[in-house]
């Protein structure tokens, strides 16, 4: 073999080793934004699954006792929105109403088909009273409107970095005049 096959050789081999590492590096960034994804869309549906819980509950306390409730200075002030007492955040399933989700604060993990282990997430919520022109802005004032705010953290998320979800639940009050 002379130097001229030789030179072509090594070409070769640095070419295709430019290509194998190519190649490989793109996998990887691959998977990466596949893992992405996958965490970001688990986020999503605990999320979701936490707003349809609260959805299947009355509005608030005072709702449970008198349906029709159409003073909203009768409902929990601001300040008491909460677990009631003899309610827990460690049993959903004893909540009654929207507000009892104030405060929740808990890991959970998820298991998926791919990641038998799970993935890891630590969810918030916090929920206040707002105006439906303004429901961005907390309000200590009582409203027949309430917005959760559900945050999700994970280690599997980019350093630093939480989704955030939110949700307005309303009250409305239907009267029916059967006089006309």
């Amino acid at each position: 073999m002379g130097s001229g096959h030789m030179l072509l050789t090594v070409l070769a081999l640095v070419l295709l080793g430019f290509v194998l590492l190519t190649m490989n590096r793109s996998m990887v960034n691959t998977s990466e934004q596949n893992i992405g994804a996958s965490v970001g869309l688990n986020a999503v549906s605990l999320a979701e699954s936490f707003f349809e819980s609260a959805q299947r509950l009355r509005f608030d306390e005072k709702d449970l006792t008198d349906p029709a409730v159409s003073n909203a200075g009768d409902l929990t002030p601001a300040d008491l929105l909460g677990p009631d007492a003899g309610e827990s955040q460690s049993n959903v399933a004893g909540l009654d109403d929207i507000d009892d989700f104030n405060g929740f604060n808990r890991d959970t993990t998820l298991k998926t088909v791919s990641d038998l282990t799970g993935m890891l997430f630590h969810i918030q919520a916090r929920v206040c009273y707002v105006q439906p022109e303004q429901p961005w802005k907390d309000l200590t004032a009582r409203t027949f409107n309430k917005r959760m705010d559900v945050t999700i953290t994970s280690s599997l998320l980019p350093a630093g970095e939480s989704l955030k979800f939110q949700h307005v639940f309303s009250h409305w009050r239907q009267f029916v005049d059967f006089t006309n």
